[in-house]
């Protein structure tokens, strides 16, 4: 379904849109107007629609951004409406003297995975033009082997950046594993010299390196994500993708960096290289203003049981302003709670978000136990829900308590104080000078020890229980 049309309106009155538009297009390639006759073919393409005759009569315009616009839109038929007539068109079109037409016939070949124009393609690898050179790699690649790839290797060397971007994307997608030494080698001196279009080229050689599996490219992506504005993050993904649990322990004083992609992939870093010592960091990330931070930090004190972070996570699940926060707090509330987060869950049941409640029935439905008002609630949802998946989640989240119509949680065995008793007088000064201290570790991030820094929040973290414990009773 395309995005001109109004979603409130019915699926009849859609197809009818669709349709008139799709008239109006093909009236449009009759325009005097080369402009029009142009836009007509570009939306056509983007429609899917089923008009190949006049597609292909447009292709034999005089004007070559009507014949470019109309041999891409081909491109955009689907493979279901090739023919002989379609491929005849394209291989021809490969030859037009306006190098537009011949991108566009190049990109809809490759599209359309029409290997007959294989050998016609590669031909094109030889082109001056830095732009039919590009349309031919990304085409041959969607292609498949065989392909020449010693000589998409060379054109990592070529003197245009949309060129060596083009190869580099190329290889790596192939896993064209030879090819690492001289990606390595460019991307390192493209930093050096910065040229045009850096980012973009510097993004493909780095997406490349991490699809290759290439793990001597390490060492230079951390340099990169520590000191290269504008790459960190992609690096940073690379590093994630290389699996590279050394660069945690390196990274860990960018948590606080301005970028929240930056902050978010390297939460992800952290998490996946099991660096606990940046766990006071992570922790403060779930006051991060980015939604992505909140959760790659939620996701990380959950695996890592912290329980300091608790009575945070139930507030994010009850009140955040994202729905997708709300529900990767649901399921971190279950991971970090267990059976004691029943009682969260069960609030969360009645919630207005669909998604928030799916996720508060689907841990539910894994707990073994439930207090009466989560079966209570998980009875209204199965009978009153008025979606689909909500509702028969809850039945399943019943079906698992048996025929037992509400089960209430035994609660946890007494645990001994460990507060002494000439101390509990002062518990509670005790306790928020404890907490403002954990809150302030963050800012320590990058300036001291990070073991050091995990130990002491360790032993807040201990101490802060104990006193809680102590003063629950």
């Amino acid at each position: 379904m395309d995005d001109a049309y109004d979603v409130t309106s019915s699926r009849p009155d859609r197809q009818a849109q669709r349709e008139a538009e799709i008239a109006s297009c093909r009236e449009g390639l009759r325009s005097r107007e080369p402009r029009v006759r142009a836009q007509s073919a570009k939306r056509l393409g983007e429609l899917h629609a089923a008009c190949l005759p006049a597609l292909l009569e447009a292709t034999a315009d005089a004007n070559p951004y009507v014949r470019s616009a109309a041999v891409e839109a081909l491109g955009h038929a689907g493979p279901e409406a090739v023919n002989d007539e379609v491929i005849d068109c394209l291989l021809a079109a490969i030859d037009d003297r306006n190098s537009f037409v011949v991108v566009a016939a190049i990109r809809s070949l490759g599209w359309l995975r029409i290997a007959a124009g294989r050998e016609q393609i590669a031909g094109c690898l030889q082109d001056h033009n830095p732009y039919v050179l590009a349309a031919a790699i990304r085409a041959l690649a969607r292609l498949g082997p065989p392909l020449p790839l010693e000589r998409l290797a060379e054109l990592l060397d070529s003197p245009n950046p949309h060129v060596r971007a083009a190869a580099a994307r190329t290889l790596g997608a192939l896993g064209y594993t030879p090819a690492v030494p001289r990606l390595l080698r460019n991307l390192e001196a493209g930093l050096t010299r910065r040229p045009e279009g850096h980012c973009e080229l510097a993004f493909s050689h780095i997406d490349a390196l991490a699809q290759l599996g290439a793990r001597e490219a390490v060492p230079l992506l951390i340099e990169i994500a520590r000191h290269q504005v504008g790459l960190r993050s992609r690096a940073v993904l690379a590093l994630l993708a290389l699996q590279a649990e050394e660069a945690a322990p390196l990274l860990a004083g960018l948590l606080a960096d301005p970028s929240s992609e930056l902050r978010a992939g390297l939460i992800r870093l952290m998490l996946q290289a099991g660096y606990r010592d940046a766990l006071p960091a992570v922790r403060a990330a779930l006051d991060d203003p980015g939604a992505a931070v909140r959760i790659a930090a939620l996701k990380a004190v959950a695996q890592w049981q912290d329980v300091a972070a608790l009575e945070r996570v139930r507030e994010l699940a009850a009140r955040d302003r994202s729905p997708h926060v709300r529900v990767q707090a649901v399921h971190s509330l279950a991971l970090l709670a267990g059976p004691q987060a029943a009682a969260g869950l069960a609030a969360l049941l009645s919630d207005l978000n669909t998604r928030v409640r799916l996720a508060a029935v689907t841990e539910l439905g894994r707990l073994q136990a439930l207090p009466v008002e989560a079966v209570v609630g998980l009875q209204r949802l199965a009978a009153e829900e008025e979606v689909l998946e909500v509702a028969e989640a809850a039945r399943a989240a019943l079906a698992t308590l048996g025929t037992v119509p509400a089960v209430t949680a035994a609660p946890p065995p007494p645990r001994p104080r460990a507060v002494p008793e000439a101390l509990r007088g002062q518990a509670e000064a005790l306790l928020a000078g404890l907490e403002r201290w954990q809150q302030a570790l963050p800012s320590l991030v990058g300036h001291g020890d990070m073991a050091e820094l995990a130990r002491v929040d360790v032993a807040l973290t201990t101490l802060i229980a104990a006193l809680r414990l102590d003063q629950d009773g």
